[in-house]
């Protein structure tokens, strides 16, 4: 055999040992992370009395019409991140959910991001939709910055169409949004009461993911650093509001909080004394900061916009899991919605999740948003524990 022969053997060789190898790692890897739960559907219980109904839908707006006239009842859930580990983590995030769904039979239900997480995540976003078309209830969802991030992961334009298929999942509220701006999942859900006046708008927006090569000579960072809401989706919301009759209230659901929520609580918040003092521009709620805010570098000018139309009373954020305060900002109530999962930072650790002491500790839960007749809205967060975390006194 001369050395040719020999090189090309070679090469085979090593080519099939790689493609074995290849095989390998995509197999582990599927068993690690592309399981999916095996839910036990007789648990769910639906709602006998759901008199939540569409009265007109579009390709960007859906009305929602509750018959009794009485208060909507909203769960918002962020953060979730099922993710395939199955075992301990999304097993009992599962539960927990299905748990709360069940006890608190809402009119809707809102996922604000990082909710399908991790590679092989298209077999996990079907089970929550078809978990959600079990309870027979309307949802809303928008994308985190976790979603799609993997290259084995379902890419986040196919989640939304995937979840926007009106035939498979009809109370699926999600909407791909105008083709002309950024991002995947820019709609709106307007509440009516039974006289058909809006009695709030809701408006969900994709704050993206990361920023990107193409956005350094916007931003002047990046790019991989956290992404930030476009200009032309800041344009489409203005619009959305501004068509709005007047006096109608409107809130605004994102996943990547602005950057006043971090300037209105480093307004208020004194760290060598923690004490909190009210000014003149921020008002303290509730809640309390226990990491950084993680916000975008660049502030692309949307708080200045809402600011400015003066009708949307409410923002809500998920993505910094530890963080669950409510401050009033230049009139503005930014709101931190309560992490839902246990697959993130704080509980995820394999030796500590399973001390009862750190399950006692965790912070996570859902949020009840409940909204009555003059659009007002009254904000409950719920943690699956009782202790936790303390809160600011």
């Amino acid at each position: 055999m001369n050395i040719r022969n020999v090189i090309i053997v070679i090469s085979i060789v090593i080519f099939v040992l790689l493609a074995l190898a290849v095989i390998v790692l995509y197999q582990y890897a599927r068993s690690k992370y592309g399981v999916n739960l095996e839910v036990d559907f007789t648990k769910i219980v639906a709602r006998e009395d759901y008199d939540v109904r569409i009265t007109e839908q579009s390709e960007e707006v859906t009305y929602l019409t509750k018959d009794s006239g009485d208060n909507f009842k909203i769960l918002a859930f962020t953060d979730m991140h099922f993710d395939g580990l199955v075992k301990a983590p999304m097993g009992k995030t599962m539960n927990e959910f299905l748990n709360a769904m069940n006890q608190e039979q809402p009119d809707l239900v809102i996922f604000t991001g990082d909710t399908v997480t991790a590679i092989f995540n298209k077999e996990r976003a079907k089970l929550l939709a078809e978990i959600m078309e079990a309870y027979g209830v309307y949802w809303c969802a928008i994308l985190g910055n976790h979603e799609g991030e993997h290259p084995l992961s379902y890419k986040r334009e196919k989640l939304i169409k995937l979840w926007a298929n009106d035939i498979k999942y009809p109370h699926c509220l999600v909407e791909p949004g105008p083709e002309d701006i950024s991002g995947y999942g820019n709609y709106i859900v307007n509440l009516l009461s039974t006289n058909k006046k809006i009695i709030q708008s809701l408006i969900f927006m994709d704050s993206g993911d990361y920023v990107t090569k193409e956005d350094i000579n916007t931003v002047k960072y990046g790019p991989g650093a956290y992404d930030y809401i476009k200009a032309d989706q800041i344009a489409w919301c203005q619009e959305q509001i501004k068509a709005l009759p007047e006096g109608t209230k409107s809130s605004l659901f994102i996943h990547i909080p602005l950057n006043e929520y971090a300037i209105g609580w480093d307004e208020i918040y004194d760290e060598a004394s923690r004490t909190i003092t009210d000014t003149a521009d921020c008002k303290y709620v509730d809640g309390f900061q226990r990491e950084a805010v993680c916000c975008s570098e660049y502030n692309s000018g949307l708080f200045a916009v809402i600011e400015t139309l003066g009708s949307m009373r409410s923002v809500y954020c998920g993505h910094d899991h530890v963080n669950d305060y409510s401050i009033v900002y230049k009139g503005v109530k930014l709101n931190y919605l309560q992490a839902s999962g246990y697959s993130i930072y704080g509980w995820n650790d394999e030796t500590a999740a399973k001390t009862e002491v750190l399950e006692e500790q965790s912070m996570q839960g859902y949020t009840i948003l409940e909204i009555d007749k003059s659009g007002e809205t009254q904000i409950t967060r719920i943690r699956y524990k009782k202790k936790g975390y303390a809160d600011y006194e």
